[in-house]
């Protein structure tokens, strides 16, 4: 996990594996400076990483800030060439997006700048409700599911 996180996703201690694994695996959290993304496994940390936004204002501005854009398409481009699995987790419901905010009065000028900005560098999301400590541990646990897998699938 990078140790910029501001509010760390509650991952459990323990996951129970499936698909003819019947096994338990522990999760063990290390909170480190990541050069891109904020969660990856360690011992595969190009295999798959993931990228968390939580709010709209926060895609704002990094689809809107000039600067912030630069450092944030840098991010995605490194994500879609150098990740086998790249990820874009964004915390709420697409529904959210189309509210207008005091610091993003026109919320489709940002969707449709941060919509092509992961199809430029083929990065796929996903919109999760984080609504609630159960909602976010359910994000965690999804977000762990989904870093093991992908490091899985790549195992011949």
């Amino acid at each position: 996990m990078d140790d910029r996180e501001k509010r760390p996703l509650p991952f459990p201690t323990f996951l129970p594996l499936g698909g003819g694994r019947n096994k338990t695996v522990q999760i063990l959290i290390r909170s480190t400076r990541l050069r891109f993304g904020d969660y990856c496994l360690e011992s595969h940390p190009t295999h798959a990483v993931i990228e968390r936004k939580a709010s709209l204002d926060e895609i704002a501005v990094n689809c809107l800030n000039p600067q912030r854009r630069i450092s944030f398409e840098k991010e995605l481009s490194y994500l879609g060439e150098n990740v086998a699995h790249p990820l874009l987790l964004f915390e709420g419901d697409p529904h959210s997006l189309l509210r207008p905010t005091p610091r993003n009065p026109n919320p489709f000028e940002t969707i449709d700048a941060f919509q092509r900005l992961l199809l430029t560098h083929r990065i796929p999301s996903l919109f999760l409700p984080a609504n609630s400590i159960l909602q976010l541990r359910s994000i965690a646990e999804w977000a762990a599911r989904w870093l093991i897998n992908s490091t899985l699938i790549g195992v011949t």
